[in-house]
């Protein structure tokens, strides 16, 4: 008789309500954990039949976020090359306008060239910071190599070794080797050996071959990748005796060249023919950073479209994902409470239990 009281009296009950509690307790910490997560199980096995679609979408989500984050990233380094390019146009144009005046003063036939040359000079130290910009990452005008400082040295670069090859160059300036004098100077500027290159040895290459240093990142799926910027020594096709093929390149040039003016006059012998072609040259290197620039802005609206197609999609599987996996937060309150009313009245019967006596089961 004992036994039968012991296992379905205060015994055998209270197991079964213990057990009750346990599920209700279980029940309880899965309702709070979709509440705070926002999906109906913490494991893809307690998905059920959505696990399917959680497999198949969420390494897509992973990856237009991972492809977003390149974009941003991108755009960021646009935007610094941007500011940079602006300055690079801006020390052309105004080299440009300078030679113009030295242009209508050597018609009189004198002047001197020595605060032109000086604004050259100071203008060198422009060019070289704008080509050390940084994104916070690495060097925005060294290409894949980004951890390379663009131009290393710390020394300003009208005092660099390139510098005072040109200087030499212009100081036997005649009349009659203008042309000459040009062509030494472009052959000194497209040189790559590490004596007279000013850039890193990663970029030390000629223009062509610079144009395929452009560091590239992932945008898109099947591979689809963009660049970051120009690389500073890419171009066309050089040419021995008028350009180095990178406009930047031809730029620095023709600005040692009107550096290393200080000491002549514009009746020096061959200095108004030299300023003639260097106005040309500075005009067309000009207007090929101009076009640089455009290219820049052209290819940041293009990634902001992509951007914006990746939000759509992104916003799109997300919506998708939480309608198959997320729970009605509605339904999901009426529970909770549904589970603390059977949780008290498992406990207060429990305690009922206890005052329980062997009379009140026979």
């Amino acid at each position: 008789m004992s036994l039968t009281i012991g296992r379905y009296g205060a015994t055998g009950t209270n197991s079964i309500l213990s057990q009750g509690i346990k599920r209700i307790e279980d029940e309880q910490e899965s309702v709070a954990w979709q509440t705070a997560n926002g999906t109906i199980s913490p494991s893809l096995a307690g998905l059920g039949d959505k696990r399917d679609i959680a497999l198949k979408l969420s390494p897509k989500m992973d990856a237009i976020k991972g492809y977003q984050a390149n974009i941003s990233s991108v755009q960021n380094r646009l935007s610094v090359s941007a500011n940079s390019l602006k300055q690079l146009t801006d020390l052309a144009q105004n080299l440009n306008k300078m030679l113009i005046q030295m242009q209508t003063i050597s018609d009189t036939g004198s002047g001197s060239a020595h605060g032109t040359a000086a604004t050259a000079r100071s203008g060198l130290d422009i060019l070289k910071q704008a080509l050390n910009a940084t994104d916070g990452v690495g060097y925005i005008f060294s290409g894949a190599n980004e951890r390379a400082k663009t131009i290393p040295s710390t020394e300003s670069l009208a005092d660099s070794k390139l510098a005072k090859t040109i200087a030499d160059y212009v100081n036997n300036l005649t009349d009659d080797n203008v042309s000459e004098v040009i062509a030494a100077a472009t052959k000194a500027a497209a040189d790559n050996s590490s004596d007279l290159t000013v850039f890193n040895q990663s970029i030390s290459v000629s223009a062509k071959e610079a144009s395929s240093l452009r560091k590239s990142v992932i945008i898109g799926d099947n591979a689809q990748s963009t660049t970051t910027g120009v690389v500073a020594t890419e171009g066309d096709q050089a040419s021995d005796d008028t350009t180095t093929g990178s406009p930047i390149r031809d730029l620095m040039r023709d600005m040692m060249i009107v550096a290393s003016l200080s000491d002549k006059t514009l009746a020096s012998p061959g200095v108004s023919k030299l300023v003639n072609k260097l106005q040309r040259s500075v005009k067309d290197t000009a207007n090929k950073l101009v076009n640089l620039e455009t290219t820049n802005g052209a290819h940041q609206n293009d990634l902001k479209a992509q951007q914006g197609t990746l939000q759509s999609v992104g916003t799109m599987l997300t919506t998708y994902m939480g309608d198959t996996i997320q729970p009605d937060m509605g339904a999901l309150s009426i529970k909770t409470n549904d589970l603390k009313v059977q949780l008290e009245a498992s406990f207060l019967l429990i305690n009922k239990m206890k005052n329980l006596t062997l009379a009140n089961y026979i």
